[in-house]
């Protein structure tokens, strides 16, 4: 095994290792500002659910799905 931190749907992320949680809020920033340089701004609910994300409250495939749910997709 080479260290690595194995997400699944549904499966609760608490305890993330510090370096999970960077690569995870270095993914979200690369993404802010990919929307910030075409001109979108994220509101309050999506910096948040962001940052759940992070945080290691809500795995990639919730936070995917609640983005999408957000924008109506």
């Amino acid at each position: 095994m080479d260290g690595s931190i194995l997400l699944r749907p549904g499966q609760p992320v608490t305890g993330i290792a510090a370096e999970e949680r960077e690569r995870r809020r270095a993914a979200i920033d690369y993404a802010w500002t990919s929307l910030r340089l075409e001109g979108f701004k994220l509101d309050s609910a999506t910096e948040a659910l962001n940052q759940r994300y992070i945080d290691g409250e809500i795995t990639g495939a919730e936070h995917s799905a609640m983005i999408r749910a957000s924008a109506g997709l």
